[in-house]
C-alpha cells in the first residue's frame, strides 16, 4: 500500500507515493548524501532501517 509522502531530493523536496520499502530507500539515499552505491555500502548496523535498506530484510 503506498502512501503520499513529502520526501526530500536532491534536487529539493517532492510529493510523492511511496511503499514502505521504498520510504525506507529514500531515507537511506538522504542519509548518505543520495550515493545509491553508498547505500549498498552502508555500516550502521544499530540503525533501525539497516536490515531493509536494499528492499528486504537481511
Amino acid at each position: 500500500m503506498a502512501v503520499k509522502q513529502l520526501i526530500r531530493t536532491k534536487q529539493g523536496e517532492r510529493m510523492t507515493s511511496l511503499t514502505p520499502l521504498k520510504a525506507i530507500r529514500a531515507q537511506c539515499l538522504e542519509c548518505v548524501g543520495w550515493v545509491a552505491l553508498d547505500v549498498r555500502k552502508c555500516t550502521s548496523k544499530k540503525c533501525s532501517l539497516y536490515g531493509f535498506r536494499m528492499g528486504n530484510l537481511k
